[in-house]
């Protein structure tokens, strides 16, 4: 009986982790904090590419919107089997492997936006923004219990 009480909890456990952000700026930025106006000035970035850099993320959150919401249905999904008067680990599997493969295509898509926002900015300018980046892309990061001036 216990096993079976346990389920509902396990599936609010795997939807709460699936609902946690993807990191930004692991090993290079987070294009949103281009936006910063302190950090536009810090970079000295122009108008124009202040420009290009909100067109590109607007287009960006456009694109992967379908995806983040096709991934909240498939988390209800989830957590309906979990549910289940007698939940099937196979049913319950192959929605956390669908799941999994739009959280890949959604994070091969950030991987596309940090790299297409890149090209627009000067040696300069990333060398800056490195220097600004509290951790440099080395995985640390205030989830892993580093905070921002703890390094």
């Amino acid at each position: 009986m216990f096993k079976l009480a346990a389920i509902p909890m396990i599936a609010g456990m795997l939807l709460a982790a699936s609902a946690v952000r993807m990191p930004g700026g692991q090993g290079f930025m987070n294009p949103g904090m281009l936006l910063n106006p302190k950090v536009s000035e810090e970079l000295d970035l122009t108008r124009d590419q202040q420009a290009k850099i909100k067109k590109i993320q607007d287009d960006h959150q456009e694109k992967v919107l379908d995806t983040k919401q096709k991934i909240e249905r498939l988390g209800l999904e989830l957590k309906r089997l979990f549910e289940e008067d007698a939940p099937q680990q196979s049913k319950i599997e192959a929605k956390v492997r669908e799941i999994g493969a739009l959280r890949t295509a959604l994070q091969i898509e950030r991987v596309n936006l940090c790299f297409e926002v890149r090209k627009l900015l000067t040696d300069e300018q990333i060398k800056k923004l490195r220097d600004m980046h509290p951790f440099r892309g080395s995985g640390e990061g205030p989830h892993d219990g580093q905070g921002r001036f703890n390094r």
